[in-house]
């Protein structure tokens, strides 16, 4: 399938969706492409693909990345199948990831967490032990070093350690070499236009 041929999808999920792996400029084009000709919609999926399009396009254009998501989140349909693959172009998992790391990049660490618990729920029978990790990033930032130890001793507790051992014990470990050296997190300042 040629670039040009993602434009003949009727509808805007599959655009996003066929062009997943498509990298650079012409990666931009659909997702503007997608943004200007579905930006008023209200089906739910052409807010994922709004959701995803704002998303593609940076850090100037999360607040409207989020906003979509959320819309959809509150109003889910199934995503459609890729006709190649037979599995949807985006995993409820993925989606609730990328948000995740949406609210991450907005400060907003209560949310962001969430959004892993999520991931984590979805995934309890293919445990990733990356959301757990992630959760303990997270609250390096939003509580501190203590707060973020204190949640992987809790989680050394539980039967899912085992499974996820490896990635709970290298990032307990880092999270004690920030802790010997004092570290405190320091958010980037915004840019100003």
């Amino acid at each position: 399938m040629g670039f040009f041929d993602i434009f003949s999808f009727s509808n805007a999920i599959y655009q996003i969706g066929e062009s997943y792996s498509v990298i650079g400029e012409s990666r931009h084009a659909i997702a503007r492409n997608v943004i200007e000709k579905y930006a008023n919609s209200k089906n739910p999926l052409d807010q994922l693909a709004l959701a995803l399009a704002y998303e593609r396009e940076g850090a100037k254009y999360r607040q409207e990345a989020i906003k979509c998501f959320e819309f959809y989140f509150e109003n889910p349909k199934s995503v459609p199948k890729n006709p190649h693959t037979k599995k949807p172009y985006f995993t409820q998992w993925e989606l609730h990831s990328i948000l995740s790391t949406l609210y991450e990049r907005e400060y907003q660490f209560d949310k962001a967490i969430k959004e892993l618990e999520e991931c984590i729920e979805i995934n309890k029978h293919d445990v990733n032990g990356a959301d757990y990790t992630r959760i303990a990033d997270i609250l390096v930032k939003s509580s501190g070093v203590d707060a973020a130890i204190a949640y992987l001793e809790d989680i050394k507790k539980k039967p899912i350690y085992k499974k996820i051992k490896n990635h709970v014990d290298y990032c307990y470990s880092n999270l004690e070499k920030k802790k010997e050296v004092g570290y405190k997190y320091k958010p980037r300042k915004k840019k100003t236009s």
